[in-house]
């Protein structure tokens, strides 16, 4: 939605500042009758309709996914192709429509049909270097999302290979307790299903509060300071946010 919007405001605010500069300048090159400017304002319509089409073929050809060189020729036919047809369909307006018909050389035509085969073939190079770089900032999206995929992946692995081997110290240690000091065992017990409950919790909700969080590296440092004793001290230093 966002993008055809950007598209359709480009389309119009584009071509009608480039057909406003061309009848206003140089000044007097245009005679400011209502023909003429009905003329000259039907040009931006017509410019949007024959691009529009265009732009569907391309879709439809999928020339976005060719090579860059293959672009190139195609942006240099099409705006051949499209300055010819905008030269008829002017033909068309002014003489059917708007009921005036000025005769031109073959140099003029000429002229004309470079001109305009120039402004086509920059519409080209917007349109294709645009989608260019839409290309480069999806395939970033994609590869940042493939890493974040793969980084996630190697945490349920280490996750997975750490589980077991806490949970194995953790009851050895309690089974340890429960004849030397059944007090240390007991909470050691209720440290030990602490962790289990923040556990699970995780495995639903990828994100936690900081404070959950701590209370859950807190319950992990008691339950090893009842199995380390005196061989283990901690401390939390925490900066507070402004």
């Amino acid at each position: 939605m966002q993008r055809s919007r950007i598209y359709w405001s480009a389309q119009i605010i584009g071509w009608t500042i480039f057909f406003a500069v061309n009848f206003f300048l140089p000044p007097g090159k245009n005679v400011l009758t209502a023909n003429n400017i009905l003329y000259h304002i039907s040009l931006v319509p017509s410019a949007i309709l024959l691009t529009h089409i265009y732009r569907l073929l391309i879709i439809k050809k999928h020339w976005l996914k060719k090579t860059i060189l293959t672009q190139l020729l195609v942006a240099i036919v099409s705006g051949y192709v499209l300055s010819l047809s905008f030269l008829i369909l002017q033909y068309i307006l002014n003489s059917s429509i708007f009921g005036y018909y000025n005769r031109l050389s073959l140099i003029d035509i000429s002229i004309s049909l470079i001109n305009f085969w120039f402004v086509f073939l920059v519409w080209n190079i917007i349109y294709y270097f645009y989608h260019y770089l839409l290309n480069i900032r999806r395939s970033e999206f994609n590869s940042l999302k493939i890493q974040a995929t793969l980084k996630e992946a190697e945490l349920h692995k280490l996750k997975s290979q750490l589980n077991p081997h806490f949970m194995f110290n953790a009851l050895n240690s309690i089974r340890a307790l429960i004849d030397e000091d059944p007090k240390k065992a007991k909470q050691a017990v209720t440290k030990i299903s602490s962790i289990l409950r923040q556990t699970l919790s995780l495995e639903r909700n990828k994100l936690i509060s900081f404070d959950r969080e701590m209370e859950l590296v807190e319950d992990y440092l008691d339950l090893e300071k009842i199995r380390f004793e005196e061989r283990l001290h901690y401390t939390f230093e925490i900066a507070h946010g402004s």
